[in-house]
This record gives structure tokens, C-alpha cells and sequence, in this order.
């Protein structure tokens, strides 16, 4: 008979599937960005829950189901234990400077409408790897910095 432990999976929703702990890696980076949302989700989530069954046991005097406490702590931790292995995956995914040196490493087309859709593809393909959060709070850095260059270019009079 079989001893090895099942692979530790969490069923999710956002990809539609169950993903084992020794699957993240293969996880494009897309995809890790929005399971690790979902786990953060879940793990506050059932915080709240938690939180919830706390006060009610305060309000009320009727104790929580020690069975329904041990589950969510335990779910609690799968979630943790997920979130910390997919993040250790997604600090090794290139960080903002670095994609931005591979864009300018990129050829650039004669045309100057396919440069402009090239850049919307770009754009897009940037919010789908690191999120439109992160992506605006790149495109606001770009503007600053060119801003204080410019301002290093202009002679003080």
C-alpha cells in the first residue's frame, strides 16, 4: 500500500481548476498573479469568518464548533503555505526595470502605425503579466521620470 502523501491542492476558481503546490512553477506568470490574488482573497476571507464566529461567540455565550475553528485554520494554512510558494515564484519574474530595458532592447518597426499598435499590444500584454495596478503605477514612474529629465536638460536662467 501507498504511504505518499497526496499532493497538497487548492481548488481555484479563478483558473478554473485544482493546482497542486508542486504545479505553481509551471503557472504562467498571468496566472500566478491572479491565483495569488485569489488566495490572498481566501485567506481574508476566512479571517473574516473567524473574526465573525468570534463575536458572535462574545455576544451570544454559544461556543464555536471546535471542528469548524480547526478546519478554517488548517484551510488558512494551506492558503498561506500557496501564498508563500507563489510568491517566492513571482519575485523571480523579472522586476519593472528589467522589462522595461528588454522593451527598449526590442526592434523597432519602420511604420509608424504599426508602432502604434505594436505599443497598444505591448500595453496590453503588460497589464496581463503584472496587472493594470502595477502597470499604472509604471506609466505614472515613466511620466516623473521624464519630467526630472527633461528638467535636467532645461538650462536653470
Amino acid at each position: 500500500m501507498d504511504t505518499t502523501p497526496a499532493p497538497l491542492t487548492f481548488h481555484s476558481k479563478s483558473l478554473n481548476r485544482f493546482v497542486a503546490m508542486d504545479e505553481l512553477g509551471e503557472l504562467s506568470s498571468s496566472e500566478l498573479y491572479r491565483f495569488n490574488g485569489e488566495l490572498v482573497m481566501a485567506a481574508r476571507s476566512m479571517e473574516n469568518a473567524l473574526s465573525d464566529a468570534l463575536q458572535k461567540e462574545i455576544k451570544t455565550g454559544q461556543p464555536i464548533d471546535p471542528d469548524w475553528v480547526h478546519k478554517i485554520r488548517r484551510k488558512m494554512g494551506i492558503c498561506n503555505a500557496f501564498r508563500a510558494n507563489a510568491m517566492q515564484i513571482l519575485n523571480k519574474i523579472p522586476q519593472k526595470r528589467e522589462i522595461v530595458e528588454i522593451r527598449k532592447a526590442a526592434p523597432e518597426p519602420d511604420n509608424q502605425l504599426v508602432n502604434e499598435i505594436a505599443e497598444e499590444k505591448f500595453q496590453q500584454l503588460l497589464i496581463d503579466e503584472i496587472g493594470e495596478r502595477l502597470f499604472k503605477e509604471l506609466q505614472q514612474e515613466a511620466v516623473e521620470l521624464a519630467l526630472e529629465d527633461l528638467q535636467s536638460r532645461t538650462p536653470a536662467s
